[in-house]
C-alpha cells in the first residue's frame, strides 16, 4: 500500500518452456491452452480424403479452434442432459430450426436425417426411440429421443427452446464454419 492505494500482484500461473527456448509465462488457461495448441501444430499437415485440399499453419490452427469450441459448446450442452450426439447431428447437419418444428413434414425430414447422420468427430449412435409429440405451445412439434448411454436409457428433447437457445444457434454456426473446411481429414 503506497500513498492510499492498494496495489495486488498478479502472478502468472503457468511457466512454459519448449526446447532450449527462453521460459514463457502465462497468466490464465486460455493462453495455455492456446500455447500448446500452436506447438502441436506447428510443423503438421492434415490432408483431406476427398479434395487434397491441405490444412497447415494458421488454416489448421483456426480449424483447431473451432473443433475446440464446436466440442467445448457440445460437453457444456451434455452436462445439461442433452445427448453430444444428437446434438452433433442437429447442428451439423443444419437443417434443424425453429421452423422446422412448425411442420410436421420438415420434422419428420428431420428425423430422417438423425437417423443417417454420420457425426464427423465421433462415432454416431443413433439413438435408440424416437417420438414425434404435439407442442401446443409453440403450435408445432417436439421430438422425444431415447438413447442409451453406458447402459441407462438417457432422454432428450428437440423442441422450440432448444432450437432457439443461443448454445444451439452457437453450435451450429461452428459447425457450418467446420464443415467449410473439407473434413474428413488425415493427419
Amino acid at each position: 500500500m503506497k500513498k492510499g492505494n492498494l496495489y495486488i500482484a498478479q502472478p502468472p500461473l503457468f511457466r512454459v518452456k519448449k526446447g532450449k527456448q527462453k521460459a514463457r509465462y502465462l497468466d490464465d488457461e486460455e493462453s495455455l491452452e492456446d500455447y500448446l495448441l500452436e506447438s502441436g501444430i506447428n510443423g503438421t499437415r492434415v490432408i483431406s480424403k476427398k479434395s487434397d485440399t491441405i490444412l497447415s499453419g494458421q488454416r489448421l490452427l483456426q480449424f483447431a479452434k473451432k473443433a475446440i469450441h464446436f466440442e467445448k459448446t457440445i460437453s457444456k450442452m451434455e452436462r445439461r442432459g442433452l445427448d453430444k450426439n444428437i446434438l452433433s447431428a442437429l447442428a451439423i447437419e443444419g437443417k434443424f430450426n425453429k421452423d422446422t418444428l412448425k411442420k410436421e413434414e420438415e420434422i419428420k425430414n428431420l428425423l430422417d436425417s438423425l437417423k443417417e447422420h454420420a457425426s464427423l468427430y465421433y462415432k454416431y449412435v443413433t439413438p435408440a426411440q424416437f417420438e414425434l409429440e404435439k407442442d401446443e405451445e409453440h403450435n408445432g412439434y417436439s421430438l422425444k429421443c431415447t438413447s442409451e448411454k453406458d447402459r441407462k436409457l438417457k432422454e432428450m428433447t428437440v423442441d422450440f427452446e432448444l432450437a432457439i437457445s443461443p448454445d444451439m444457434v452457437e453450435l451450429k454456426k461452428i459447425a457450418s464454419h467446420l464443415k467449410e473446411s473439407v473434413p474428413p481429414l488425415l493427419l
